[in-house]
């Protein structure tokens, strides 16, 4: 568990009056890769995967607006087009060369609009178990996970224990460092989700679904991977063959022994597949 050796560094930079906060796990300069959590996540969902790369790139993981560490919009401002401007500010911010983007669920949504929006941006891009489009398996996924998490708990475990019966896959350790870094003290004195309620509010009056993603993964011009958790609910396997369909330069892996949070379920089986395929990017693309 490379997590349990290797310490990132915690940063704050505000981007459009926005306090967010993100982990910079250091690296060559020269080569960013940018690390975007799902929803109602944080950036310690990547502890277990960003280490392995720092070798070759600079590891950063962003803790998107009103969630983990970064500061809630006043008005529940957390429309895609909101999470989107504030990426883009962030490379902007830091300066960043075109980076390998990967994203995990609605960061993976994120980071395929970014990737077709402003493709001089984005050298490759890596979409973990992201959904092009509302589906019954995973709008339900993502209704119990909410409801799971969304009110106050008395204790540390009882978030561990609904973790790991929402996803069998999650070893104790993880789902306790997931719980952990996910979770904070409130005035009761019991522990509350650190992502704003409103985000809850938000999804559900969606009927917990997404707005489809396919005229964006259509404009998608870099090489992409495309990685789907074998057990996932949220994305099935017809589905993920889809997406790769949809994007001229995709590649599709498929990580066993994983749901949905596959940076957690299996960090060293999805670290494999990103590994192969940033190395053909970084030989110049002789794969696609």
């Amino acid at each position: 568990m490379a997590a349990l050796t290797v310490t990132p560094k915690s940063v704050y930079l505000e981007i459009r009056q926005l306090n967010l906060h993100y982990l910079d796990w250091g690296g060559p300069a020269s080569s960013p890769m940018v690390l975007l959590h799902g929803f109602a996540g944080h950036a310690h969902v990547w502890d277990f995967f960003a280490p392995n790369f720092i070798q070759d790139f600079r590891v950063l993981a962003l803790d998107q607006r009103g969630h983990g560490d970064s500061q809630w919009h006043a008005r529940g401002a957390y429309g895609a087009e909101e999470h989107l401007v504030d990426i883009l500010g962030f490379m902007e911010a830091l300066e960043l060369p075109p980076a390998v983007m990967v994203g995990h669920s609605m960061g993976g949504r994120h980071a395929a609009m970014l990737a077709a929006c402003f493709p001089q941006r984005v050298r490759a891009l890596v979409l973990v178990d992201c959904r092009p489009q509302s589906n019954e398996p995973g709008s339900r996924m993502v209704k119990e996970t909410m409801e799971a998490f969304t009110r106050e708990v008395e204790s540390l475990e009882e978030v561990v224990a609904r973790a790991r019966r929402l996803f069998p896959a999650l070893s104790e350790p993880v789902a306790r460092h997931l719980a952990h870094w996910g979770g904070r003290p409130s005035g009761s004195g019991r522990l509350a989700s650190k992502y704003d309620t409103a985000l809850y509010h938000q999804a559900r009056e969606a009927g917990w679904g997404v707005e489809p993603l396919w005229p964006y993964l259509a404009g998608v011009e870099c090489p992409t991977l495309v990685v789907r958790g074998s057990e996932s609910l949220a994305l099935s396997e017809e589905e993920a063959l889809r997406v790769v369909n949809a994007i001229p330069r995709a590649s599709l892996a498929d990580i066993p022994g994983a749901g949905h949070l596959v940076p957690l379920e299996n960090p060293q089986g999805l670290t494999q597949a990103v590994a192969s395929f940033c190395a053909g990017v970084m030989a110049g693309g002789n794969n696609f």
